[in-house]
């Protein structure tokens, strides 16, 4: 079976195609720029696009032994690395952000 799209589709589907590959750069870009910063308890910071949200998951994932060793300061210290993150993204990349907290 041969499928037959038109000049037009065969372009759009292209820009797709072209605008996922500049969001990927952009992403691993964040990633890298992110997890070069320092942010108490954080051992790394992921990046997603959220095709449904129209905006960008993060994923911060924290130092479960540092939970487990601080539980009085934690979540004061979890709260301040989520501040200066989102202030950072936010000040640079004024787009939608979408947090999630993660434990490794």
């Amino acid at each position: 079976m041969k499928i037959i799209i038109s000049e037009s589709q065969h372009k759009r589907l292209f820009e797709e195609e072209t605008s996922d590959d500049k969001v990927s750069v952009l992403l691993k870009k964040m990633e890298t720029v992110f997890n070069r910063m320092e942010f108490e308890a954080v051992d790394h910071i992921g990046f997603e696009y959220n095709d449904v949200m129209n905006g960008f998951d993060v994923n911060i994932f924290f130092n479960k032994r540092f939970a487990i060793d601080n539980p009085n300061v934690f979540n004061k210290v979890k709260r301040e690395a989520i501040n200066k993150i989102g202030f950072r993204l936010e000040k640079v990349l004024p787009f939608k952000y979408y947090y999630y907290i993660h434990f490794q």
